[in-house]
């Protein structure tokens, strides 16, 4: 909790003290019979209700399609790049990109500045990032449409991760600049022995930088000083450091790395990282199956594991016993909670989990087998360490992960947690009517009539989209 607090605390500094003295203009887009016009948060229409559809550019414009023409217009409404006959517009990080019928591209930034232009004397290659051949030089476009680097010699990529790390690839080497403003680098750039169209896709500023390449299907590990420590052909939809090991993710399931790249396992059941994961029995379903805890191995036999690859919080999960029930073991393939449950769940982000003794009977227990709830129905994670807790089949009651209640009250439908300038919020429906809590109060900020769910972050739409508030209960739009 004080960690969030000062995370809030920071944000709200850096909002103070920014340097831009230009005032934000509070837009969205509302609907109207499936079209959509750009309204202020005050509910003044800057345009008509003629989009099919939009994509926001930070916070100064959106590119907008009327009719299959793309434009491009700031917050107030205003054409900033007007439709042209056969050009298509594109948001490329924070850049607007028009493609015409001929395939030139023209880039312009969030103002709707032209920056490059296709020509007799301009070239523009068109990656992650833009590269721009120009007076016989090569230059590579950060995010905003500045330039990062220039050279004489060719440059066959760019990417970027994260807004910040951006690599560039040349014939015989791979340049990565950190231009975040908490770069620990204290290089202005790493070279790296790689040779292809590499990104980075992960990093860690005490272990280093993930690299990857789709089209050779190769992964690499760096180190900070840009060492390449080992590379891998293997596909990759996503990758983190955890621990001491590399989460890999594709179609096909997860495979731990370790940072040295020496040991490579498939995840088949729970996993924690690359030494500390279960291994399924693949043909037979009580096993043995084999428990690894910190790298030492043991076989396990009678109990069923969850045939789902799921990442364990903390260091207990459930298996089912053989003849038995549900009971929660460790890695190191012994039980730690003795009880037998009929029903019993992992445990969540917040240390808690929901199980039951008798399948009717359903309560939130703590990663020490102890009960920290009452009994309901059933109770269902709703988000930020809150749960409804049914008490029949469609009546509930919100608690925290100690089984406080926080609201006292009954709800019933759909309901929604989330965060929201630094505050807790909730979206709970009872007899027709949503009602806005904050959740630290435990107070309602106001209620309205239908069902409403959350919009763009920050504020609430009617479920048939005809009416639009803010969180503090302001009428924005209603059709």
């Amino acid at each position: 909790m004080k960690k969030k607090f000062l995370a809030c605390m920071l944000i709200m500094m850096l909002t103070i003290t920014g340097c831009s003295s230009k005032s934000i203009t509070q837009t969205l887009f509302v609907e109207k019979n499936n079209k959509y016009a750009l309204c202020t948060s005050e509910g003044d229409l800057k345009t008509k209700f003629i989009y099919s559809s939009y994509k926001k550019v930070e916070n100064e414009g959106y590119v907008v399609v009327h009719d299959k023409k793309y434009e491009y217009i700031s917050t107030t409404g205003k054409k900033l790049i007007k439709y042209k006959k056969g050009t298509t517009l594109s948001v490329v990080e924070n850049m607007i990109v028009a493609k015409d019928a001929k395939g030139k591209y023209t880039i312009y930034d969030q103002q709707g500045k032209e920056l490059y232009k296709d020509s007799k004397k301009v070239k523009i290659y068109m990656y992650d990032l833009p590269v721009i051949y120009k007076n016989k030089k090569y230059s590579v476009l950060n995010s905003e449409g500045e330039v990062v680097t220039t050279s004489k010699k060719a440059i066959n990529y760019a990417g970027i991760y994260h807004d910040s790390f951006i690599t560039v690839a040349y014939k015989d080497k791979t340049v990565l600049f950190d231009t975040s403003s908490n770069s620990q680098n204290d290089e202005e750039s790493l070279t790296i022995k790689l040779k292809g169209q590499y990104k980075v896709v992960a990093n860690d500023y005490k272990k280093g930088f993930v690299l990857y390449d789709q089209q050779q299907i190769n992964l690499a590990y760096v180190n900070l000083k840009g060492k390449v420590k080992f590379e891998k052909n293997v596909e990759v939809d996503s990758v983190k450091f955890k621990d001491s090991s590399l989460i890999l993710k594709n179609e096909d399931g997860i495979r731990l790395l370790s940072l040295d790249g020496k040991k490579d396992v498939v995840a088949t059941s729970y996993y924690k990282d690359v030494n500390n994961y279960l291994s399924k029995n693949a043909s037979y379903i009580y096993g043995p199956h084999k428990f690894t805890k910190d790298g030492k191995e043991k076989d396990v036999k009678g109990i069923q594991l969850n045939p789902n690859v799921v990442s364990v919080h903390g260091h207990i999960f459930p298996v089912y016993v053989q003849n038995k029930g549900y009971q929660y073991y460790g890695f190191n393939g012994k039980e730690a909670i003795k009880t037998i449950y009929k029903d019993a769940q992992d445990f969540d982000q917040y240390g808690v989990a929901v199980v039951s003794k008798d399948g009717e009977k359903y309560y939130l227990m703590n990663s020490k087998g102890e009960k920290q709830s009452k009994n309901y129905v059933k109770i269902e994670s709703i988000g930020e360490g809150y749960y409804a807790a049914y008490e029949t089949n469609s009546k509930y009651e919100i608690i925290n992960t100690k089984g406080k209640i926080d609201i006292h009250d009954y709800f019933m439908g759909e309901s929604q947690v989330f965060e929201f300038d630094c505050k807790v919020y909730a979206l709970l429906n009872k007899s027709g009517t949503t009602y806005l809590y904050d959740m630290e109060k435990g107070e309602s900020v106001f209620s309205l009539e239908g069902e409403y769910q959350l919009y763009n972050g920050k504020y609430l739409r009617k479920k048939n989209h005809k009416a639009y508030y803010d969180l503090e209960g302001n009428l924005i739009y209603k059709g």
